[in-house]
């Protein structure tokens, strides 16, 4: 036998030789145990979930819904608070493109390319002042509107619209549509290939759209009453272009529409409304009780202003009317029964706590962000609502990077590309995937930087200006370059010793993310009184000489950046 196949044999490792194990047969399936989530036992055992079987029942479900949602964001102010909370997170003073063209492969020279970039941007910041049809918005407007809608009702609805305008230079509009519009007619609802309005292939592609659009009427008729003939049948692409954009986002496969994410938090949002206005209601009608008053001398000694009344059995009945209630004054003898409410229970407040976690939970968002409520906020107690991150005054000691040699920026043969495409690949490893989008540059370092020979055909400073800064802030911005604002800073402050310092060493370059998440941290004020952080401690008190009792507050925030790596510092220069 070969060396190697007794070796193999030994160990069992070469097939077909006596004495090799067969494999065991496991088609027949061994027991295992039983799922309780898919039994009839237990505290679930009654647990029966309904399931919608048809395309009928499922859109009826879906507008019901819809409607229900857009009653509660028209009339719970915590509702609108989580959809607007979301929709300025994400949009904030609006998405704005780029205009960036690969003119190395396009074959096409720098200059011209940077030209016809600026040109693009130019065109697309004009064409953003005339995109809304009806002329009320601007593009930034039809965005937060779009992303509203698609947090409320849960999918967007907006038409291109060709129409040229006088004055106008540009014939392309966007018409913002209810997605309540988008619907299947009733003389239509049998056909199997139209799913809630959404006209499909065999295969499930959306072909085309059903978007109400009746005649205009004195009459107003819900969308359900309309037939064919009060509807558009709008394609879903015209040519190469889109015929509408219709945006969701899919919870489960194989939907032709979107569900609002207040949906499966409706019922929590509806019963937190219906306490606070019971116990409010109850409320007013405990300030609204009675004060009954015994008079130890009987009706002989009656105060001025009092009203009378005969009682039922005889006896006449005195009271006397206030604005907000009423003071009565019994007979002698009488003794009066204290009025007072008990509301709200003890359990109100954490009631009211729990109900609107629950809301804040099913929206993705803190509990502070959906109640706009800070006042027992630090820094600790919220990231336990979204995450919990390490407090850090510091940057981490790999974010200090130091160049020697060649590597050095005034060095012929140094790569500054190299250098802060490494200081970005920290901040990236460091803040969860977020790029970095400014470099700032010490005293020393602007006139390395700007005669390199990585800047010197790249940097883009034809335009500098960024939304509304201040003149002194736009003059320390230079330009782009590789996808980042350059900055110059080569301010100083004097510390406690009296030196004067530069904020930024001299020979250093700071690479950040302007994208890193920012919140307020809470120290402790300094008052022996005080138990702990707090946004805000208050106390009063009484002074002789001037008379009168005087409040004071105190508080001590501080903003923290919770991306502890969003900037690396890179020494550029030698010392």
């Amino acid at each position: 036998m070969n060396p190697i196949r007794k070796v193999l044999a030994l160990f069992g490792l070469a097939s077909g030789l006596s004495g090799a194990s067969a494999p065991v047969r496991q088609a027949q399936a061994p027991s295992g145990p039983s799922l309780e989530a898919g039994s009839y036992r237990g505290s679930i055992k009654n647990y029966h979930p309904a399931r919608v079987l048809g395309r009928e029942h499922r859109a009826w479900e879906r507008t019901l819904g819809l409607a229900r949602v857009e009653d509660l964001y028209a009339n719970d102010g915590i509702a609108r608070s989580g959809v607007n909370s979301i929709a300025t997170n994400v949009i904030g003073a609006g998405l704005r493109p780029q205009s960036v063209i690969a003119y190395k492969m396009l074959g096409l020279p720098r200059e011209a390319v940077r030209d016809l970039q600026e040109r693009m941007e130019w065109l697309w910041e004009e064409w953003c002042h005339e995109a809304h049809y009806r002329e009320q918005m601007h593009f930034v407007d039809l965005q937060m509107l779009g992303l509203r809608s698609l947090i409320r009702a849960g999918e967007v609805l907006h038409m291109p619209v060709m129409e040229e305008r006088p004055g106008c230079r540009f014939a392309l509009r966007i018409q913002d549509i209810l997605p309540s519009r988008l619907r299947t007619p009733w003389d239509m609802q049998h056909n199997p290939l139209i799913h809630d309005g959404v006209e499909v292939s065999g295969t499930g592609v959306p072909v085309a759209y059903w978007i109400a659009d009746p005649e205009p009427s004195a009459v107003v008729l819900d969308e359900a009453s309309f037939g064919s003939a009060s509807f558009r049948r709008v394609p879903a692409h015209v040519g190469h272009r889109r015929g509408i954009f219709h945006i969701f986002r899919p919870g489960r496969e194989e939907e032709f529409r979107g569900v609002s994410c207040l949906a499966a938090a409706l019922k929590f949002f509806r019963h937190l409304n219906d306490a606070i206005d019971y116990e409010l209601m109850a409320q007013v009608l405990a300030a609204s009780f009675p004060v009954f008053i015994a008079l130890e001398g009987g009706a002989t000694y009656q105060p001025p202003g009092l009203n009378e009344e005969a009682g039922g059995d005889g006896e006449k009945v005195y009271y006397q009317n206030l604005e907000f209630g009423q003071i009565m004054y019994g007979n002698k003898g009488e003794k009066p029964e204290v009025l007072e409410s008990k509301r709200p229970s003890q359990n109100f407040l954490s009631f009211c706590d729990l109900i609107l976690r629950i809301t804040a939970s099913s929206l993705e968002i803190p509990y502070e962000e959906l109640t706009k409520d800070f006042s027992k906020t630090t820094y600790s107690s919220e990231g336990e609502a979204v995450k919990t991150y390490s407090v850090d005054f510091k940057r981490p000691a790999s974010h200090n990077v130091v160049l020697s040699g060649d590597a050095f920026w005034t060095s012929p043969a140094s790569s500054l590309i190299l250098s802060v495409e490494s200081a970005g690949a920290l901040i990236q490893e460091d803040t969860g995937g977020l790029a970095p989008t400014d470099l700032i540059l010490g005293k020393n370092c602007l006139m390395p930087f700007l005669r390199h020979q990585d800047v010197k055909d790249n940097l883009d400073n034809r335009r500098v200006e960024i939304g509304q800064m201040s003149p002194r802030v736009l003059a320390k911005l230079k330009g782009v370059w590789n996808g980042l604002n350059i900055w110059y800073d080569a301010s100083s402050y004097v510390d406690v010793e009296g030196e004067s310092k530069y904020y930024l060493d001299p020979n250093c370059a700071l690479l950040l993310a302007r994208d890193a998440e920012s919140v307020i941290e809470y120290g402790l004020p300094v008052d022996i009184k005080c138990q702990g952080p707090t946004a805000i401690f208050s106390k009063s008190f009484e002074q002789d000489d001037p008379s009168g009792v005087f409040t004071i507050a105190e508080s001590r925030p501080l903003p923290v950046t919770r991306h502890v790596g969003w900037t690396v510092k890179i020494r550029a220069l030698a010392a």
